[in-house]
């Protein structure tokens, strides 16, 4: 996934890796955590900056169906 990221609110959680926060009935799990200067996007432009890229891994406890998207 990739994020635009801004500060954290006063009084917001940070979750470190390996640990597992809660939303409603989905529960969201940070396996990995790493910085890249370069992203190449779907049509091979490349866009410049410092990204963090985040493998997670998603829960849904629910009993409705949940839809993922990676276009942040």
């Amino acid at each position: 996934m990739i994020w635009n990221f801004t500060p954290c609110e006063k009084g917001s959680k940070v979750v470190g890796i390996g640990e597992t926060i809660k939303l409603g009935d989905v529960e969201f799990t940070v396996n990995e955590i790493a910085t890249t200067k370069n992203v190449v996007r779907e049509f091979g432009s490349n866009v410049q900056g410092t990204y963090l890229l985040a493998n997670m891994t998603v829960t849904n406890k629910g009993n409705e169906a949940i839809t993922t998207d990676t276009s942040f």
